[in-house]
Order: C-alpha cells, then sequence, then structure tokens
C-alpha cells in the first residue's frame, strides 16, 4: 500500500466491436502497454481465430512492441502512442532541449541539437521488455556541451542520449 491507497494487483482489458463487448482479458500487469498482445491473442481463441481487422486504443497502449504486432498481423490500427498530445503543443515544439525536436543528419547519422551541438553516435544497446520484447537503442553524445545555457534542462546524467 502506497499513500494510503488500495490498488488492484490485476489489470482487466475488454474488446469491443460495433459497440458490443466481444471478450475481455485479465492481467497481472500494472500497465495497458503490457496487455495489448495477449488480451488481442486471448480475443482471437473466443472468436474462433479471428480478430477485428481494425484495432482502435487509446494512447496507453502506444508502444513500438505493439505497433510492429499489429503490423505483422496486418492489422489497421489508431493506437496513439504516449506522449501524442503533449508532442502536438506549441511549447512541445519550441523547446529545443526535448531530443524529439534535435534535427538528424542522416548521412552522417548525427543528431544537432536546438542549441546546435553535434551528438554523434556511440554504440548499440539492446533492451528487453518485461514481455520479452527486443529492441536495439542507438546511444549518441554530445561532442561539447560546455557552455551550452540549456545544459542543466537538456543534459539529464552523464550518461549518453538514446534514440529508437
Amino acid at each position: 500500500m502506497k499513500n494510503d491507497q488500495l490498488k488492484p494487483g490485476y489489470n482487466v482489458q475488454i474488446g469491443t466491436e460495433d459497440q458490443f463487448i466481444v471478450g475481455f482479458s485479465i492481467h497481472q500487469k500494472p500497465g495497458d502497454t503490457t496487455c495489448m498482445k495477449e488480451h488481442l491473442e486471448t480475443l482471437k481463441n473466443l472468436l474462433g481465430g479471428n480478430v477485428p481487422k481494425k484495432i482502435i486504443s487509446d494512447a496507453s497502449y502506444g508502444s513500438d512492441e505493439n505497433y510492429e504486432y499489429l503490423n505483422e498481423r496486418q492489422l489497421d490500427h489508431y493506437v496513439k502512442y504516449n506522449t501524442f498530445h503533449k508532442e502536438a503543443s506549441t511549447k512541445w515544439k519550441a523547446d529545443i532541449t526535448n531530443v524529439q525536436n534535435f534535427k538528424y543528419i542522416e548521412d552522417k547519422d548525427e543528431y544537432v541539437c536546438g542549441y546546435d551541438r553535434t551528438l554523434v553516435f556511440l554504440y548499440e544497446h539492446n533492451r528487453k521488455s518485461d514481455n520479452g520484447y527486443k529492441n536495439v537503442l542507438r546511444v549518441y553524445e554530445c561532442l561539447n556541451c560546455s557552455g551550452c545555457p540549456h545544459k542543466d534542462r537538456c543534459v539529464k546524467s552523464e550518461k549518453p542520449f538514446a534514440k529508437n
């Protein structure tokens, strides 16, 4: 119990089609993101091997793992990533310290930050999710952040910048 709140140790997922409930699943995972694949497989079994051809969900399901799963099964989908609304805001777009706003130079495989400093590729890091999904992070590092007035907002640790 944290903050005097009792929280359930399960996560219920419900699938609908044409406003009718077509199936549900229960998971011992805290977030929706890690439940989508298992839930759709449960629905597939309940529906005799069929899954709705168009998947619509809120941003809590947005992840590379889920997008890859949906694309591999050729399921049309509208699944926003979790920072969709934030990234659409004027404030987000104007913040030069957001790594998503850094310019990528493809032929050099480098990024340029909002203060015009170069980030060079260092190495790749393999990562595995709780579901076993594997992806590769490409790690970049700024050549020289000294004197940058945004360093305290931009550099959150001494670790290099990682990009999927």
